[in-house]
């Protein structure tokens, strides 16, 4: 449940990136103001968690070891390569998405830079939304069956992505995330 919450929130601060750059853009402020704004929140974040760090219990996350497998013997099983394979897939179907909104709704659809950078943050915030409804949702359906409910989906979405319509690829970038 940790680790959904922890890709919730990238999903969360990963969505504040466009909507900064869309309302940078739609004041009428060059894309390099966008890029500063973010970049001075991160080092004012990083600067918090500098300061606070000393202040985290480095007990909480103690995990006793009861049996060890060397890396070595780990790497040499076939299914961890497919597993290696299937996050790279994955990573990459997910970012693409992301990073690609934008330039697709104002290349393909004329939309206006504020519009598209919305439409990728939207993305990129149900990707940090879907990561906390649904296992809410899906409590008592099988991991494996939700998993292949989110494959479906992505696929479903895709398909959204293809007819020449704006509000048709809107859509299919949110279901995709």
């Amino acid at each position: 449940m940790l680790m959904n919450w922890l890709h919730a929130f990238f999903g969360f601060g990963a969505m504040i990136g466009p909507f900064i750059m869309a309302g940078t853009l739609n004041a009428g402020a060059s894309w390099r103001w966008g890029y500063a704004i973010v970049a001075m929140v991160t080092m004012v974040l990083a600067i918090v968690f500098v300061l606070v760090m000393n202040t985290w219990d480095e007990d909480v996350a103690h995990v006793e070891e009861t049996s060890r497998i060397p890396a070595s013997r780990v790497m040499k099983m076939p299914l961890v390569w497919l597993q290696i394979g299937l996050f790279f897939t994955m990573v990459g179907i997910e970012a693409s998405v992301g990073i690609w909104t934008a330039t697709i709704l104002r290349d393909r659809f004329m939309e206006d830079a504020a519009t598209a950078g919305v439409w990728a943050g939207l993305y990129w915030g149900a990707v940090g939304l879907g990561r906390i409804v649904i296992p809410v949702l899906f409590r008592q359906v099988p991991t494996a069956r939700v998993i292949q409910g989110g494959a479906w989906m992505m696929l479903i979405a895709a398909l959204f992505l293809l007819p020449d319509a704006a509000w048709m690829t809107k859509l299919g970038v949110v279901l995709f995330g």
